[in-house]
């Protein structure tokens, strides 16, 4: 209770108020993906914090993707740390995807970096 107190204290209930509320968006955005995303397959995780993250710092990233594919289909999700992706393999769908429409969503640059960063520069990429 001491403890509490003491923080309290020192840093203030404004601070305490700011740490709080950012808690509280991050988890909610999480919580948003998630529900978006739901009705989709996914792998069990292989951490609760990191999610399907450590599975890509293996060698065998490639199979581990291409075993996922046979198992929950063309389309699943996984998470790395709190943000969701959709792994989309079926041909069809990809070409919808990448297709520049009214619906054409832009790819975020900084999860692209991040793999790209990870991957072996000279395994084939198709980033």
């Amino acid at each position: 209770m001491d403890l509490a107190v003491s923080l309290i204290f020192h840093l203030g209930f404004a601070a305490i108020a700011v740490l709080l509320s950012s808690m509280f968006l991050v988890l909610l955005g999480a919580w948003q993906q998630w529900r978006v995303l739901r009705h989709l397959p996914t792998p069990p995780a292989t951490s609760w914090f990191w999610g399907h993250a450590t599975d890509f710092l293996t060698t065998n990233s490639p199979l581990t993707l291409a075993n996922w594919t046979v198992t929950y289909g063309g389309v699943y999700r996984i998470r790395l740390l709190s943000k969701w992706a959709v792994i989309v393999t079926d041909p069809a769908l990809v070409r919808a995807v990448l297709q520049a429409s009214k619906t054409y969503v832009p790819k975020d640059g900084r999860m692209y970096r991040a793999i790209e960063a990870a991957s072996h520069p000279r395994l084939p990429n198709i980033l």
